[in-house]
C-alpha cells in the first residue's frame, strides 16, 4: 500500500494513514542463475550491504527470508546484526524469517530498541495429519514455532 500511495495509485481501502518514505529497499530471494557467479548467500549479503548503505530514517525496508541458503548460525548472525543496525537508523522494516533463535537466544528483544515482533495467526490442527491453516491475521509476539 505504501508503494501504491507514493505513486498515486488507487488504494483498496476507505482511508489510510501513510507516512512519507524516501525509498523502498527490498531484500528478497531471487532465482539462481549460472550467469551470476555468486552463491545465494553471497547475493543475499550483497543486497543487505546495499540496504545498510542506503537506508535512512525515512526508508521502508522489506526483507524476506534472509539467509535461507546458508548455515543457520551464519544466517542468524547476519540478519540479527542487520536488524540491529536498521533499528539504530530508525527506518521502518518488515522482515519475515524462520530464525526464531534471534529472540529465543536473546540476540534481539521484542519491544526493545524499536524492534516489534508479530506473528501470523494460524489454526493448528488437533492431529498431526492435518496442516496448519493460516488465518491471515497478525498478532503481537514471537512465534513459538516456524513449522
Amino acid at each position: 500500500l505504501v508503494y501504491l500511495a507514493h505513486v498515486g495509485s488507487f488504494l483498496p481501502c476507505d482511508c489510510a494513514r501513510i507516512s512519507f518514505r524516501d525509498q523502498i529497499l527490498v531484500n528478497f530471494g531471487d532465482i539462481e542463475t549460472c550467469s551470476v557467479p555468486q552463491s545465494t548467500f553471497q547475493r543475499d549479503l550483497t543486497q543487505m550491504a546495499s540496504i545498510l548503505r542506503k537506508s535512512t530514517e525515512h526508508s521502508l525496508i522489506l526483507i524476506d527470508e534472509f539467509g535461507k541458503g546458508t548455515a543457520p548460525a551464519s544466517g542468524i548472525a547476519v540478519i540479527t546484526s542487520a536488524l540491529q543496525r536498521l533499528a539504530e537508523i530508525k527506518c521502518k522494516v518488515v522482515c519475515t524469517t524462520h530464525f526464531l533463535e534471534m529472540f529465543s537466544l536473546c540476540l534481539l528483544e521484542d519491544c526493545k530498541n524499536g524492534i516489534k515482533a508479530v506473528q501470523m495467526s494460524i489454526h493448528a490442527p488437533e492431529s498431526n495429519d492435518d496442516e496448519a491453516v493460516p488465518l491471515f491475521k497478525l498478532k503481537d509476539g514471537v512465534a513459538s514455532s516456524s513449522a
